[in-house]
């Protein structure tokens, strides 16, 4: 598809996931880094929200959301889910308006409010949230790109209960709520659903999944 014109709003948002998407397709290391769908998933949010100013999800779920910016952030230091002051204040760092994404790559990783934090260089995984945002609200928003089976998600559903409970107990100081996401479009056995373990998780599958990548549907091609 062809550039949008680059006095639109959105050109800058548009050709840095283009360039991301691209980057992921074309290296020939580190592969688990910046997987085709992840990075299909991004551009497609950050084209959408660009103009749109929101983002519609299953179960009527939308949220005030609008991306002018795309950047590289870190929530969690480690591979390990945990709610302390650093990670509190990494979500408070997290700018409106600018959609993050997670590099797992082996370079510098820059935090939230860019400071040369030497600890954050050459992570390798990181718990949760390929990509995440704050809405206009202030709410955090957690997406996590996947193409394991719903049945077999066990890992990631306690991670994200996890991640729920700690955030009741130690809430980060001016962030109005948190939203997680489980986002697989190969899921084809369960419907789109809120979970019932943890209301602030939301299944996005299957159909709907791939009506919001939208043409970058085609990305699935790459997990077979």
């Amino acid at each position: 598809k062809s550039y949008p014109p680059n006095d639109t709003p959105y050109y800058d948002v548009y050709s840095e996931c283009c360039w991301l998407f691209r980057t992921a397709l074309s290296t020939k290391t580190d592969l688990i880094s910046g997987t085709p769908l992840e990075r299909a998933i991004l551009w497609s949010l950050a084209s959408s929200s660009s103009i749109l100013k929101c983002l519609d999800f299953p179960c009527n779920i939308r949220v005030r959301f609008h991306c002018k910016e795309v950047r590289k952030a870190r929530i969690f230091p480690g591979d390990s889910i945990v709610l302390d002051d650093e990670v509190s204040n990494n979500i408070q760092n997290l700018k409106k308006n600018t959609l993050y994404y997670c590099d797992e790559g082996q370079e510098s990783i820059q935090p939230a409010n860019n400071t040369n934090d030497s600890d954050l260089r050459g992570q390798t995984s990181h718990p949760l949230g390929d990509i995440f945002f704050r809405t206009e609200e202030g709410e955090l928003v957690v997406i996590d790109a996947t193409s394991t089976p719903y049945s077999k998600m066990k890992k990631k559903r306690a991670d994200a209960k996890l991640f729920a409970d700690l955030w009741r107990t130690f809430p980060p100081e001016a962030v109005t709520g948190l939203m997680m996401i489980f986002f697989n479009p190969l899921e084809n056995e369960k419907p789109s659903k809120v979970s019932e373990e943890c209301n602030q998780l939301l299944y996005v599958l299957g159909d709907d999944a791939r009506e919001m990548l939208g043409g970058l549907v085609q990305c699935m091609a790459w997990y077979g």
